[in-house]
């Protein structure tokens, strides 16, 4: 009775349609209440895999926002979410109240045959969006985040709540950024929006 949340990675593969392979990741996100962490680290455990964290506690779990687990003989390695973008600031605080594990709406899809949860469209996009402003503020952003987002526009435009994403985007400074993104695609990317007309390109 345990379901993770999901989170890019594999998700997004989807989008890349029969070039999915290309699209590699570092390693898979998933998100869990905390409360499920204890049987959670078993199964990983008993699997093989090895926690670069162990003996956490719940009131840890609280506050740490992942525990990497790796296998010594398998590549695959997972990151186990506590929380989807974590409180190093205050910035990244309210981005991540946005994802409470208690209020988020989930959807279903198939990958390799396996059915697995992860996180509507709109609140998929919005957390591959803050995902990406976390990592420019701290250790950089990467080409594939962006192509990410707007893969994931272009797919499902029409089923994002455009004007809740916008609103987020401005409470958190982060409208203009993410526009520039769209320019990006546009300009370096092969990408054809129509900027003009659509902010965000979600229509």
């Amino acid at each position: 009775d345990i379901h993770p949340i999901v989170l890019k990675g594999i998700v997004c593969r989807l989008l890349y349609g029969e070039l999915c392979d290309h699209r590699a990741s570092g390693d898979e996100d998933i998100l869990i209440a905390s409360e499920d962490y204890e049987n959670v680290h078993k199964i990983l455990t008993t699997a093989g895999y090895v926690a670069d964290f162990n003996n956490i506690t719940r009131a840890q779990t609280q506050v740490f926002r992942e525990v990497l687990y790796t296998h010594p003989k398998l590549p695959l390695r997972i990151e186990l979410h506590f929380n989807a973008i974590g409180y190093e600031n205050d910035w990244l605080t309210k981005m991540n109240n946005w994802f409470n594990t208690d209020t988020l709406t989930y959807r279903e899809i198939t990958v390799d045959g396996i059915n697995i949860k992860t996180l509507d469209h709109t609140e998929h996009f919005m957390y591959l969006i803050c995902h990406a402003l976390k990592h420019f503020t701290s250790c950089g952003l990467g080409i594939r985040q962006i192509v990410d987002i707007l893969l994931y526009a272009k797919a499902y435009g029409k089923e994002l709540d455009k004007s809740l994403i916008i609103t987020k985007l401005k409470e958190i400074d982060a409208f203009d950024i993410c526009s520039d993104f769209f320019h990006l695609g546009n300009e370096y990317l092969g990408f054809d929006f129509i900027l003009d007309t659509q902010p965000l390109c979600l229509d």
